[in-house]
């Protein structure tokens, strides 16, 4: 795969992912990636769209930027003053909106690209609604293609935590992208994640609802694609204790079930990529070796 330090890519890809459990050193290596002049590193794309990131099927670009644009209920409740984590970059104080109603691709996406993210928000608000009725992954691609081409960047990498969860899809749907695959300890992934506020959310709901065979983690579908997650998320989440489960850090053990799952669940799917698509690093090389 094709490092660093080289800026001409193969004709054939003009992205990558970062796959990782979360916690795992993937907004650091992000950070890392933005400085180079020739990567669009596009961070928490896919994370601030939810389960429905990835979904099959075809929409309308109209449809598709209502979910990058607009925030769900759910997203309002984790995303709230006291509970955004840092990798929240809209800036308090001189942007547009109210921190209480960022569209989420503003909420990190643009403002790790660029200084005037509200300029560059209404730059793609004239254009993507635009896009034909197509594939989710065909709109994200379309987008980040956009996102490399207004910063002047060659290639783009797309970085949001929990991406494990997505490596089959994301791998099946960019058939030209490269992966990184992002690995460190577990128990020191456990024992992050376990006090990371947003991370709380998913593990509990990891820990009740797989029980009942609705697994926000399972890697055979799109998250959100399963008609059983779908009838609990609206059954659910309305009643569902969102500010209790913030709160509460979940038990240690739920914790390391957790990444323990979705790593032996992801590392097929990477290892099925070819060689030349595929890269690994880990958390403590990176911090010791940054460049």
């Amino acid at each position: 795969m094709t490092g660093p330090s080289e800026t001409n890519p193969p004709r054939d890809w003009t992205g990558a992912f970062v796959l990782s459990s979360g916690r795992s050193g993937s907004t650091m290596l992000s950070d890392i990636l933005a400085s180079h002049p020739d990567i669009a590193s596009l961070s928490e794309v896919l994370t601030y769209l939810g389960t429905r990131s990835l979904l099959p099927g075809r929409v309308s670009g109209a449809r598709y930027w209502r979910r990058l644009s607009q925030q769900t209920p759910l997203y309002r409740q984790l995303f709230t003053a006291a509970t955004a984590p840092r990798e929240f970059l809209y800036p308090g104080t001189g942007g547009r909106f109210p921190h209480d109603d960022v569209p989420p691709i503003l909420a990190t996406t643009l403002p790790h690209l660029t200084d005037r993210p509200d300029a560059l928000y209404d730059a793609l608000a004239r254009t993507v609604p635009r896009q034909p009725r197509q594939t989710m992954a065909a709109h994200h691609r379309a987008l980040f293609d956009r996102l490399a081409r207004e910063t002047g960047a060659r290639i783009w990498v797309e970085r949001s935590g929990l991406s494990l969860m997505h490596s089959r899809v994301l791998r099946r749907d960019f058939p030209a992208a490269r992966f990184v695959l992002l690995t460190r300890d577990g128990r020191d992934v456990a024992l992050s994640l376990r006090d990371f506020i947003p991370a709380r959310l998913i593990i509990w709901s990891w820990f009740l609802f797989r029980r009942l065979g609705a697994n926000p983690i399972a890697i055979a579908a799109p998250t959100g694609a399963s008609r059983r997650l779908r009838l609990f998320e609206a059954l659910f989440t309305p009643v569902f204790p969102v500010r209790r489960a913030l709160a509460t850090p979940p038990p240690l053990t739920a914790c390391a079930g957790f990444w323990s799952e979705m790593v032996l669940a992801a590392l097929p799917e990477y290892l099925a990529l070819p060689p030349d698509r595929r890269m690994r690093l880990d958390f403590e090389t990176l911090c010791a070796n940054p460049g």
